[in-house]
């Protein structure tokens, strides 16, 4: 399938379910999409999530540092 072929289909895809009153077709729709689109916090390990609540952690504390800030800090302009 070509790109403009891909779009083409996106497209009616689209106006298919924008105009479905289908429910239940919408609720499979979904769960489809549901399953093929990967969360990427499962697919972190234990090390980055504790990373990320820590970095969580900091801004709701008020822990953060301007881009500015930090580019003078390591010494760069």
């Amino acid at each position: 399938m070509s790109n403009s072929e891909l779009q083409a289909t996106k497209i009616e895809l689209a106006q298919f379910i924008l105009g479905s009153k289908n429910l239940n077709l919408i609720e499979k729709i979904q769960a489809i999409v549901r399953s093929e689109t990967k969360d990427f916090w499962l697919e972190l390990s234990d090390e980055e999530k504790k990373e990320v609540a820590t970095s969580r952690s900091q801004i709701e504390n008020g822990e953060t540092e301007d881009w500015d800030s930090l580019k003078l800090r390591l010494g760069e302009r």
